[in-house]
């Protein structure tokens, strides 16, 4: 199956066509610039007569131009005028009997002569045009049209392609071809005529400028107002038009004027009519008016591309083969289609097939029980509270389930590398991204087992193989697989079970790290270098190497989210001691909240951090520069932070150590909190949806142990963004525990994936006021 948009096959559209061809065929297009005249026939590219009209007859001397090469027309013309020189000289000899009326005589006819040949010469581009035209017309399929044959054609009569006349005849060709794939009706686009019509213009030889004033000319033909088929029609042409002019579009095309915006709105728009005024092109627009325009092109080519994209997706059934998924993401680009509309479309269709029916979809996966949480996961956003995980998970999901498979012998050869590497270029991954997928399928499992005692006797007992490398180290065999490159998972599963473990041996252990993520390891190496003395090691990639250690520890103690249990410590360090080594790793300056003595310090005022979520999938300050503004005129000293994946830890933390009070709604980087000083206050914002369970688990319980003021700010109706998606009776807002009841994807796919919020200022306003007495901070050292 052939999903690509380089397929160029006529579309068999020919009985709908002819019918609209009659109708149009005697509709001629003025381009500006150059006076040319383009006629454009409603017609499906089935054959060259169907879309270009017949064949075109000549006229006049135009037969004559025809039948002789440029050479030959060139010595006919100068023998014509040879001769009736010649002969006027003889008839102007015998008519006046003196050589000066035989010379007048000679000169009349002469003259004669030569406007019989400019004649014959200007007839030249005519018929150059019309051999082009019936050349092409006469194609049975005129995408497989060549550059090369029009410059023969060109050619052939000794006229230039830049010629007025014949220049006129390739936009008059190029139009009706565009139009006879964008034709008024209800047919939806194919997905080849971008391609297409691409190919088609390159073969004639017609730049950008010229090209695009066609466009726009057909644009103006179409009467949007005539009917569904009219205006389905314009917008076909939109889209398809934008794709093939792609980054020129916006100065090449002035759409505005088509959409109803005036001169008098401040737009002044000049378009070159050739190459060589290509640089004269002034596109001079207000910035309402070019909003304008372009909210409503966006419209156009969002639809067009949902429509074309679900077609695609229709041809995709229950086997998940790599090949056709890696044409739809070709195409998705293509498109111009975002990742997040393709994400959504994907999963509905994705998760339609496996409703449908599981088993067999599970029989295209060789029925490998690692692949079924794939197969159900399919486009599901697998809930981090990081940015590092708004990626497309569909993607992800797709590229373990293919590396599952590619590594089912244990052996990863170049030709398997080869085929991931490209599939994660295709795919868009990340290389820590397809690093992360890699290392879970490659985990391992480790056990400790005592290795039996023997007398090298060869009497049958084991013998250990011979230490490669001894150390006097403790050995800590740790997994970074699982949720890792989430903060929360990253400090909850990994950091602080590490700390709790390691603490005990004071430097003396080193870190056997199973699933080894190279950027994650880098992210949080100063941590590794604070609780260990020694070099961190990826022991998937350790080779034959036999290390020899005198004890060894397999795994990380756990205690509770965030939080270290003191009483099951041997020395009864805490999290607070977690805390200290964060300061040490990161070099952070403040201890406690205490502000600054220096009245010059501008820390002498308490510091307020928002955790921003302005390029995240849900939970975010819809409000956020207003929470900003109130903040201030409190007296707080207000910063905006927004961390992603690709955020310098040691800087955030720095941050969030000089600030006092730090906001965020629930799963929005909170887990910063454990770089601020003690006596801080935290704000949790909670969305909406019965969430306080949730919140008082993962960051209301741990903050107390962290010597950190814990308010609450719970979000209620109209402050979310979920009551204008649902009516008022829907549910999802009347009864949020009947959507707790559907499980773990159903509450956060709706409350934390698809809610945003904005809180109501006068409300948060007393959080704040709050949150200031908290702090040791008068108000002599606020002003």
């Amino acid at each position: 199956m052939e999903l690509s948009l380089a397929s160029a096959k006529p579309s068999p559209r020919a009985a709908a066509a002819a019918a609209a061809a009659a109708a149009a065929s005697s509709s001629l297009l003025s381009l500006r610039g150059r006076r040319r005249r383009v006629g454009v026939v409603c017609a499906a590219v089935s054959s060259g007569e169907e879309v270009f009209g017949g064949r075109r007859e000549l006229a006049g001397v135009q037969p004559l131009v025809e039948a002789l090469p440029p050479v030959a027309r060139a010595v006919v013309e100068l023998a014509v005028v040879a001769a009736a020189a010649a002969a006027g000289y003889v008839v102007g000899l015998r008519a006046g009997g003196t050589r000066t009326t035989a010379v007048a005589g000679a000169a009349a006819l002469g003259a004669v002569s030569v406007a019989g040949a400019a004649a014959v010469n200007s007839a030249v581009p005519g018929v150059a045009a019309a051999g082009l035209h019936n050349y092409v017309a006469g194609s049975d399929d005129p995408t497989k049209l060549e550059s090369s044959e029009v410059e023969a054609i060109a050619s052939k009569y000794g006229v230039s392609t830049e010629d007025a006349t014949f220049k006129a005849e390739l936009c008059d060709l190029y139009g009706r071809f565009v139009f006879s794939l964008i034709h008024p009706g209800y047919e939806d686009l194919e997905g080849t005529e971008v391609e297409t019509i691409i190919k088609f213009k390159k073969a004639l030889g017609l730049n950008d400028i010229d090209a695009a004033n066609v466009h726009m000319e057909i644009a103006k033909r179409i009467d949007r107002n005539a009917g569904v088929g009219q205006q389905q029609a314009f917008e076909k042409l939109i889209f398809v038009t934008n794709l093939v002019f792609r980054d020129a579009y916006e100065y090449l095309l002035p759409w505005k004027r088509l959409f109803g915006v005036h001169e008098s709105q401040g737009c002044v728009h000049v378009m070159a009519g050739t190459s060589s005024d290509y640089n004269a092109s002034l596109s001079i627009m207000s910035v309402r008016d070019r909003s304008l325009t372009k909210t409503l092109i966006d419209d156009v080519m969002r639809e067009s591309a949902k429509s074309l994209y679900a077609s695609l997706l229709k041809s995709i059934g229950r086997g998940l083969d790599i090949g056709t998924l890696i044409e739809v993401r070709r195409s998705q680009l293509a498109y111009k289609l975002s990742d997040e509309i393709a994400a959504e479309m994907f999963r509905e269709h994705a998760k339609k097939l496996v409703e449908e029916n599981i088993s067999t979809a599970l029989n295209n996966l060789n029925n490998r029980t690692q692949v079924v949480e794939e197969v159900k996961s399919i486009l599901s956003f697998n809930g981090g509270d990081s940015d590092h995980e708004k990626r497309v998970e569909d993607l992800k999901m797709l590229y373990s389930a293919y590396a599952m498979e590619v590594l089912s012998d244990g052996h990863l050869n170049d030709d398997k590398l080869a085929a991931l590497n490209q599939l994660r270029n295709i795919f868009g991954l990340a290389k820590y991204e397809a690093e992360a997928i890699i290392t879970d399928v490659k985990a391992r499992e480790w056990t400790l087992r005592p290795l039996p005692s023997g007398d090298g006797d060869g009497g049958g007992a084991a013998v250990a193989p011979r230490c490669t490398t001894n150390s006097t180290a403790t050995a800590f065999v740790l997994s970074t697989g699982g949720f890792t490159g989430n903060p929360f998972h990253d400090y909850t599963d990994v950091l602080i079970p590490a700390f709790i473990t390691a603490h005990r041996f004071g430097g003396e252990v080193q870190f056997l790290v199973s699933s080894y993520k190279s950027w994650w390891m880098n992210k949080y190496i100063q941590i590794f270098q604070q609780m260990s003395r020694h070099d961190v090691v990826d022991v998937d990639a350790d080779g034959d190497e036999v290390r020899c250690y005198r004890s060894a520890v397999v795994g990380p103690e756990f205690h509770r989210e965030l939080g270290v249990d003191p009483t099951k410590t041997p020395s009864g360090y805490s999290v607070l001691d977690f805390r200290k080594m964060l300061r040490g790793a990161f070099g952070l300056d403040r201890a406690t909240a205490t502000p600054s003595g220096d009245r010059w310090d501008i820390r002498r005022r308490p510091r307020l951090l928002i955790i921003s979520r302005r390029a995240a999938r849900g939970r975010v300050f819809m409000n956020e520069r207003a929470m900003a503004d109130m903040a201030a005129s409190l007296g707080f000293d207000v910063r905006v932070g927004e961390p992603d994946a690709s955020t310098d830890t040691s800087k955030f933390a720095r941050l969030v150590n000089s600030c006092d009070v730090m906001v965020g709604v629930h799963g929005a980087g909170l887990t910063n909190m454990v770089f601020l000083p003690a006596g801080a206050v935290l704000v949790q914002v909670v969305p909406y949806g019965k969430l306080e369970w949730l919140a008082r688990n993962t960051f209301a319980e741990p903050s107390s142990a962290m010597e950190i003021h814990y308010l609450e700010y719970a979000v209620q109706l109209d402050e979310t963004t979920l009551s204008e998606q649902y009516p008022a009776d829907h549910p999802v807002l009347r009864d949020p525990m009947a959507i707790h009841k559907q499980g773990w994807e159903a509450l956060k796919t709706t409350y934390l994936d698809k809610q945003n919020v904005r809180p109501h200022l006068g409300r948060l306003k007393n959080t704040f006021l709050q949150a200031l007495k908290l702090l040791p901070h008068d108000k002599e050292t606020m002003n």
